[in-house]
C-alpha cells in the first residue's frame, strides 16, 4: 500500500486494522501444548506469514481510503496518490489509522463491507491449519527423527526453528506444504495423500536405481485426512567436471520413465540436483489421465485439442509435461533443463550447467532407458495395477490463472456485496462456460475455493476417470482415460515407431527450442547486388530441404512441424500466420508455383496439402460452434483469423493459373469461403484486443485486402461490426479517441501493436466496405505524428512508458 512512500504512518495504518487479528492468532496458538516445540524465531515467522496474508487482503482497500483522504485536500492527489508529497501521504495514512482505531475497524465497512469477515476467515484458517500441522508433527516426532533425520527410534526432533511455506500455495482450507527446520535437521510436511510419492520412489529405485534419487517418505492418515512427511533433499555439488554429462545422461533416463508413466507438472521447482543425480521432490502428478475436450464445444471450441492424428499422438509425449523448454505463464515454473538460478541444475565449482551442450548425453540416456523399459514393459504394467485406488492430483487450469483471480478478489470492489455477483460473472465467464447440461459441477467448487483464498485442488483415483473436488463434487466427463489406463497404454506402445516419435519430439525441443547464450550467431554477409531469380529460387529450395528434415512423423501416419512460439518454445503446428501453418502454406505455395524441379515441386505440394489439411481440421471444429469467443481463437493478422484469411489469399494468388495446381487452388478457394462463413459467429461485441497482431484490427485489415471477402455478401456487415467495436475500444485520451492495445492504460505507437495499425485497418475497411469510422483514422495518425521524436529520428518505445515520459 502506498508503495512510493515508506513511512511509520503507513505501518500505523496497517497496524490499526490488522493488529486485533494477529493478537488473537498469537494467543490461540500460544495456548496449545505444541507451542513448546517452536522457537521464538519460529513463532515470529508464523505471525509474519499471517500478517502477509492479511496485508494482501487489505492493502487495496486501505490504499483507496488513503487516496480518498488525499482527494479532500487536492483533487489531483485523488486521481493518483503517487502525485502527492510524502508528508501529505503520511498525514492521510495517520488519519485513516485514527479512524480505524476510533471505530474498532467499523469505518472500513463503508468502503469494503466484506473485508473484515474475510480477515476473520483468514485468521481462523491460519490457526486451524497450523494447529493441525503441529499436532501431526508432535504425534510422529519420534518416527520422523528415526526415519528422516537419522536418529534412533526414541530420539526427538527437538525445537522447531523455522516453518518455511513460501514455495507453497494454499489448498483445502489454508493448508500448505512446509519445510520444517528443527534441531535434528530438516524435513518436509505434505498435507495430502502421499501414497503416490512412496510408490514412485519404489518404482524409480527398481527400474532406474542410479538415475533418480527419490526422497524417503512417511505416509499417514486418520479420520481428519491424509498427510505425509518426506526427507528434505539438499542440492549437492558435483565431485568432478565429468559429472555434468553424467547428470544430464541420468536426467534423460529419468525422462524415459516420465514418458511411459504419462507424467506432468515436471517444472523446475519440483526437482533438486543431488550431485550427478536428479531428484523429483513432488510426485503427486507423476501419472495423469488423458483429458477430454473441456467446456461446451458448441459455445467455446477448443481448436487446439485433437482427438486423432498428430495432435492425439503429441498428447502422449512429454510435450505437455513442463519438462521440455516450456512457458507456463509463471516465471517460477520453467523447464528444469534450462532453469538458471534454480536448484534443479547441476553445480560444478560454483557454476550451474543447463542442458545446452549436453543434448547428446540427455538423448542417449533417454534412448537407453526407453529401450530398457520396453524389455520390462509387462513387469512395469504389473506394478501399475496396485495404483487403482491411489489418488493423484489433477490441474484443470494453470496455477497462475488461479493466483491472478485470487488477487482480483482482494481488490476493494470485490468486498462490496452489491458488486461481487457481477464481478463473479465477469471473472468466471472463461471458467464457468457452457449451459447447465454441459457445465462441470467442479466449476462451482473452483469458485468457492478461490473466494476462500485457496487454489482449487482436484484429484481422482488412479484407476478412475472421475475427478473430485475438495468439497466432494465430482465429474466423470473430463477424462477419456484414467491415469492407470493412460500409463498402461503408453507402456504397451513402446514399439520402434512410438520410440522414434518420442525421441523426435525430445530432440526437436532440445536442438531447436534451446539456443545457447554463449553460441554466437554467424555474421550476415551483405550482398552487393540483388539476387537473381534463379539464385533466389535455389536459396528457397535449400530452405525447403532443411524444413523437410524438421518434419516429424507420428505413429498415426501424419506428419507435422513443431513451431517456435513467442516464448522460445516449440509447440504443435497451429494455423497461425506469423509462426504456424498459415505462413508455411504461403512459402510452400510460392515455391511450388515457381520452382522448375518437378521432384521439389511435388514434395512442396505434398507439404502444402498437409498444411491445408490442418487448416480444414480447425475450420471443421469451428463450424459446429454457435459462438466463438476471443479467448478460444484470436482475431488478429499474426496469430488469428486475420492471418488465416491473409494466408489463404496469398496461396490462391501464388497458385492462380499454374498448371497442375488446379486441385490445390480449388481447395484453397473452398477453405477461404468456409472461413468467411465462420467469421460472423465471432463474439466481436465482446472483443478486447484492438491491435493488428492479435486483435480486431488485424482481421479487418485482412478482410479489406481479401478478394474473396470482397465477393462474399456477408462480409460487409462483419466489417461494420469490427469497425464499431474498434471505435468503442477507444478509451484513452480526451474524447476517448485512442485504443489501449497493450494493457498499459496509455496508447502505444506502431503498426503491429499501435495506433498506425488501427488507422490502416479502419481506412482499408472504409475503402472496401464503406464502414463509418468518423475521425478515428485522423486521431490515430495525429497521435503517431505527435509522438515521433525528431531528436532520435524515430518513434520511442511506448510499451513500458507513456508518451509524456519518453522525452
Amino acid at each position: 500500500m502506498c508503495q512510493p512512500h515508506k513511512s511509520t504512518s503507513v505501518d500505523a495504518c496497517l497496524k490499526a486494522l490488522l493488529e486485533p487479528y494477529l493478537l488473537r492468532a498469537k494467543k490461540e496458538l500460544g495456548d496449545t501444548r505444541f507451542q513448546a516445540m517452536l522457537s521464538p524465531a519460529c513463532r515470529r515467522q508464523l505471525m509474519s506469514g499471517l500478517a502477509q496474508q492479511l496485508v494482501a487482503c487489505a492493502q487495496d482497500t486501505l490504499s483507496a481510503m488513503v487516496t480518498n483522504m488525499l482527494s479532500k485536500r487536492k483533487w489531483l492527489w485523488g486521481i493518483n496518490a503517487a502525485l502527492a508529497p510524502s508528508a501529505e501521504v503520511n498525514k492521510a495514512c495517520g488519519a485513516v489509522a485514527a479512524q480505524i482505531e476510533a471505530t474498532d475497524g467499523a469505518v472500513v465497512d463503508d468502503v469494503a463491507p466484506l473485508l473484515r469477515s474475510s480477515l476473520q476467515r483468514e485468521t481462523d484458517r491460519f490457526i486451524r491449519a497450523n494447529n493441525e500441522l503441529l499436532e501431526r508433527i508432535w504425534q510422529d516426532r519420534h518416527r520422523i527423527a528415526d526415519e528422516l533425520l537419522g536418529g534412533g527410534a526414541h530420539s526427538e526432533i527437538g525445537t522447531i526453528s523455522a516453518l518455511d511455506m513460501r514455495l507453497a500455495n494454499c489448498h483445502d482450507g489454508g493448508r500448505r506444504t512446509a519445510v520444517v527446520a528443527c534441531e535434528a535437521g530438516r524435513f518436509v510436511y505434505k498435507p495430502r495423500n502421499c501414497g503416490i510419492d512412496l510408490w514412485f520412489a519404489q518404482v524409480a529405485n527398481k527400474y532406474l536405481p542410479d538415475s533418480l534419487r527419490q526422497p524417503h517418505s512417511i505416509v499417514r492418515h486418520d479420520d481428519t485426512g491424509h498427510w505425509g512427511f518426506a526427507e528434505f533433499v539438499m542440492r549437492a555439488p558435483l565431485v568432478d567436471e565429468s559429472g555434468i554429462a553424467r547428470y544430464w545422461h541420468n536426467f534423460g533416463r529419468a525422462a524415459a520413465l516420465f514418458q511411459v508413466l504419462g507424467s506432468v507438472d515436471l517444472h523446475c521447482e519440483n526437482f533438486i540436483a543431488v550431485g550427478d543425480t536428479p531428484s523429483l521432490i513432488d510426485s503427486e502428478m507423476v501419472i495423469n489421465g488423458e483429458p477430454t475436450q473441456q467446456g461446451d464445444p458448441l459455445t467455446c471450441p477448443s481448436v487446439g485439442c485433437a482427438s486423432r492424428g498428430f495432435g492425439r499422438d503429441l498428447t502422449g509425449t512429454l510435450a505437455g509435461s513442463a519438462l521440455l523448454p516450456a512457458y507456463m505463464g509463471d516465471s517460477d515454473n520453467v523447464s528444469p533443463l534450462v532453469a538458471r538460478g534454480r536448484k534443479c541444475l547441476p553445480l560444478w565449482e560454483g557454476r550451474e550447467h543447463d542442458v545446452c551442450g549436453y543434448e547428446d548425453d540427455f538423448l542417449t540416456g533417454f534412448e537407453e532407458a526407453l529401450a530398457l523399459l520396453a524389455t520390462r514393459a509387462e513387469e512395469l504394467a504389473y506394478d501399475l495395477r496396485v495404483l487403482g485406488n491411489m489418488p493423484v492430483r489433477y490441474m484443470l487450469r494453470n496455477t497462475d490463472v488461479y493466483v491472478s483471480l485470487i488477487d482480483r478478489f482482494r481488490r476493494r470492489d470485490a468486498y462490496d456485496p452489491a458488486k461481487r455477483e457481477g464481478l463473479l460473472c465477469a471473472l468466471y465467464r472463461p471458467l464457468i462456460r457452457g449451459n447447465e447440461a454441459t457445465r462441470s459441477p467442479l466449476a462451482t467448487n473452483e469458485v468457492h475455493c478461490l473466494l476462500q483464498g485457496d487454489i482449487p485442488y482436484f484429484y481422482a483415483k488412479a484407476g478412475s476417470t472421475t475427478i473430485v473436488g475438495s468439497d466432494g463434487t465430482s465429474d466423470a466427463r473430463l477424462l477419456s482415460l484414467s491415469a492407470q489406463e493412460r500409463a498402461l497404454e503408453l507402456i504397451r506402445s513402446l514399439d520402434p515407431t512410438h520410440h522414434s516419435f518420442y525421441k523426435g519430439v525430445l530432440e526437436a525441443n532440445l536442438r531447436r527450442a534451446l539456443v545457447g547464450t554463449d553460441t554466437p550467431l554467424p555474421p550476415c554477409v551483405p550482398k552487393e547486388e540483388p539476387l537473381s531469380v534463379d539464385d533466389a529460387l535455389n536459396e528457397a529450395i535449400d530452405v525447403f530441404r532443411k524444413l523437410e528434415k524438421l518434419v516429424i512423423s507420428s505413429p498415426s501416419g501424419e506428419s507435422s512441424w513443431l513451431f517456435r512460439s513467442s516464448h522460445n518454445t516449440l509447440k504443435r503446428s497451429t494455423v497461425e500466420f506469423g509462426s504456424g501453418l498459415g505462413g508455411m502454406a504461403v512459402f510452400l505455395g510460392a515455391l511450388a508455383s515457381r520452382v522448375r524441379d518437378e521432384r521439389v515441386r511435388a514434395r512442396a505440394c505434398h507439404r502444402l496439402t498437409g498444411c491445408l489439411d490442418r487448416i480444414e481440421e480447425v475450420i471443421a471444429c469451428l463450424e459446429v460452434a454457435r459462438v466463438i469467443p476471443e479467448q478460444s481463437v484470436s482475431f488478429g493478422m499474426y496469430d488469428g483469423f486475420g492471418g488465416v484469411v491473409h494466408a489463404l489469399d496469398l496461396v490462391i494468388a501464388a497458385l492462380d493459373g499454374q498448371p497442375g495446381m488446379e486441385a490445390i487452388d480449388h481447395r484453397a478457394h473452398t477453405l477461404i469461403r468456409r472461413v468467411l462463413g465462420v467469421l460472423p459467429r465471432l463474439d466481436i461485441e465482446h472483443m478486447s484486443h484492438a491491435d493488428v497482431y492479435a486483435g480486431g484490427a488485424g482481421l479487418l485489415l485482412a478482410l479489406g485486402e481479401s478478394p474473396a471477402a470482397a465477393r462474399d455478401g456477408g462480409t460487409a456487415e462483419l466489417a461494420r461490426r469490427l469497425a464499431r467495436r474498434l471505435l468503442d475500444l477507444r478509451t484513452i485520451g480526451k474524447g476517448a479517441r485512442l485504443c489501449d492495445t497493450s494493457g498499459t492504460s496509455w496508447p502505444v505507437s506502431g503498426f503491429g501493436r499501435g495506433q498506425a495499425g488501427i488507422a490502416a485497418s479502419l481506412a482499408k475497411g472504409t475503402a472496401a466496405f464503406g464502414t463509418d469510422v468518423d475521425s478515428a483514422v485522423y486521431d490515430a495518425l495525429s497521435f503517431e505524428d505527435t509522438v515521433y521524436n525528431k531528436r532520435i529520428g524515430t518513434w520511442p518505445d511506448l510499451s513500458k512508458k507513456p508518451a509524456s515520459d519518453t522525452y
